[in-house]
């Protein structure tokens, strides 16, 4: 699995300088909407939050998963096998703690969304 989530995140790597860019730009805008006058009024500040949400995740997928390491050969050193394992592990444990919080930004999205769509409504 981890394996394709390398494959996945050299083939998105080039939406790292957007993410980051788009990120940067909706924390700005989410900064300045919520130092203005009119902040819990604002039209603009749930989908600037979600926009950020989906860039902070997308880069830090794209950052982490674009370098891990190849399984090591049976000829190999006992030691370097086990640091490969090791190095191999932790990398398993970003997917997992990934995989969740995909879940959670999704759900945050759309709950966002709902009470946006429900802000517009009134």
């Amino acid at each position: 699995m981890i394996d394709r989530l390398k494959d996945l995140a050299l083939h998105i790597r080039p939406l790292r300088y957007p993410a980051l860019l788009s990120g940067m730009l909706s924390l700005g805008l989410l900064g300045f909407l919520l130092t203005s006058e009119q902040s819990s009024s604002d039209p603009y500040l749930l989908p600037c939050l979600t926009v950020l949400l989906w860039s902070v995740a997308t880069y830090a997928f794209i950052y982490n998963f674009q370098s891990v390491p190849l399984p090591l050969p049976k000829s190999a050193s006992l030691l370097s096998r086990i640091g490969g394992r090791l190095k191999r592990g932790w990398y398993w444990v970003l997917a997992i703690i990934f995989l969740g919080g995909g879940v959670i930004v999704v759900g945050m999205t759309m709950g966002l969304l709902f009470i946006w769509q429900g802000g517009q409504a009134q």
